[in-house]
């Protein structure tokens, strides 16, 4: 699945994944030290997915269309049951003014069919974050994870490895006032082996195959206090993307304006807007024998942005999550494009008993592509490149989630979960859809 259908699911479940890590090293774990605790944990599932190579309905054409020729793809696109294997550590580290937070799994899916091949997911995070006497708030976090599709089916959405980075710090420069300061960096790393078996030309590899990709930068602002719980800030945020297929970078300068919860019991929120400027790559043109002849120049984009976070507690059992945002990157899954995303995301949890737990939410997203695309695929899976004629190019994606747990004693519980993706693009081909549901034990010590 590309980046901006994970972006919509990640913002749904945000708020779940949240509570399950703070749960796990809440009520239990092993204390190697006097402040340092882990907490091994374990989930077996069985459920079923409706479509295991998140393929887009281009490729399920050109699959059926395969299956006449070439037996070996018969059953390549069906549906299939799932066993999901799930083990891994939380770790937490308490200080006197700061703490250490962690969390490292393994994930095995494994279908039924014959016919799909089984994928495997690892990832770990660090934060550590922490105070001083002079009124600063600090973090820093790492996150490194690893995503594995069967990249036979859908060529876009090959193996990689993400890196992820981020700092920031709050410090108060007065009784009322706070500068905010941050920093951060995102690495992917896509595996090349199936490019290696489809293109002998390495320049060809190159240009139609490099997904590779970098961004980082940083934030600056400033906070005032209103009210003994609000301030007003504004912030600017600089962003440069690198990528290894064009010779310039993409950069976006974002600045926003709004207001903040500084602390409160029942609620604390983010919510700014302002402006950005985003200028794209200078994209390269070349000859039949992928020679670089020429550069087109860089688009120039000028649009409304905004970011929101709300942590609302509405009853002791009942809490909302609430977080979304705007702003203009290079184009992921298209080559020599770029997108202006809007996106919004809610997660509502309630707890009914001491040993329910239930969770459910969605989120929305719309790209606009700032260039026209191609209306049709290439024979050999590289979809929609960017070109000087095609048609304006928006998708519109819908993400949807529930989950029930039940505790069965202090380290083990029953769930069941079910969750929904949908695409609809304004290109011919290009739409998705994927449902998934499964029932399962938990352990966590």
């Amino acid at each position: 699945m590309n980046k901006s259908i994970l972006s919509v699911a990640a913002l749904a479940v945000a708020a779940s994944a949240t509570a399950v890590l703070a749960d796990a090293k809440g009520n239990g774990g092993i204390w190697l030290t006097s402040n340092v605790n882990i907490s091994p944990f374990g989930e077996i599932s069985y459920g079923h997915d409706s479509n295991p190579h998140s393929a887009r309905e281009y490729t399920k054409a050109a699959v059926r269309e395969k299956q006449l020729e070439d037996p070996e793809y018969k059953g390549k696109i069906e549906e299939s049951n799932e066993v999901i294997y799930k083990a891994g550590l939380d770790l937490m580290v308490p200080g006197n003014a700061w703490k250490l937070d962690g969390r490292a799994f393994y994930l095995w899916d494994q279908y039924t069919s014959d016919m799909i091949d089984d994928d495997e997911h690892w990832a770990e995070t660090l934060r550590l974050s922490g105070s001083t006497d002079g009124g600063t708030k600090w973090s820093i976090s790492e996150m490194v994870q690893q995503i594995q599709y069967d990249n036979e089916i859908e060529i876009t959405q090959r193996d990689r490895r993400e890196t992820v980075l981020n700092a920031f710090s709050d410090t108060a420069i007065s009784d009322k006032s706070f500068l905010l300061l941050g920093a951060f960096f995102r690495d992917n790393d896509y595996d090349d082996d199936l490019l290696d078996e489809l293109y002998l030309d390495e320049r060809a590899k190159r240009i139609y195959g490099s997904y590779d990709y970098s961004s980082y930068g940083g934030t600056i602002g400033f906070a005032s206090r209103l009210t003994d719980k609000t301030d007003w800030l504004i912030k600017s945020t600089y962003t440069l993307f690198d990528k290894d297929r064009y010779d310039s970078n993409a950069y976006g300068i974002d600045t926003q304006a709004g207001l903040r919860s500084r602390s409160s019991e029942k609620l604390s929120f983010s919510i700014t807007a302002g402006v950005e400027y985003f200028r794209d790559y200078e994209y390269n043109i070349y000859d039949k024998d992928f020679n670089v002849v020429d550069h087109e120049d860089a688009d120039d984009q000028v649009g409304f942005t905004y970011n929101i976070a709300v942590d609302w507690k509405i009853t002791d059992r009942l809490s909302l999550n609430i977080a979304g945002y705007a702003d203009y990157s290079p184009a992921e899954d298209v080559q020599d494009n770029s997108v202006y995303a809007n996106t919004i995301g809610a997660t509502l949890a309630y707890r009914p008993g001491e040993n329910w737990s239930i969770r459910f939410g969605g989120a929305y997203r719309r790209e606009d592509y700032t260039r026209d695309v191609v209306e049709e695929a290439d024979p050999n899976g590289i979809p929609y490149t960017s070109a000087r004629e095609g048609d304006n190019r928006t998708d519109d994606q819908i993400s949807v989630f529930a989950n029930a747990s039940y505790a069965l004693t202090k380290y083990s519980s029953i769930f069941v979960n079910w969750n929904y993706t949908d695409v609809s693009s304004s290109i011919e081909g290009w739409d998705y859809d994927r449902q998934r549901y499964g029932a399962g034990l938990a352990l966590k010590y």
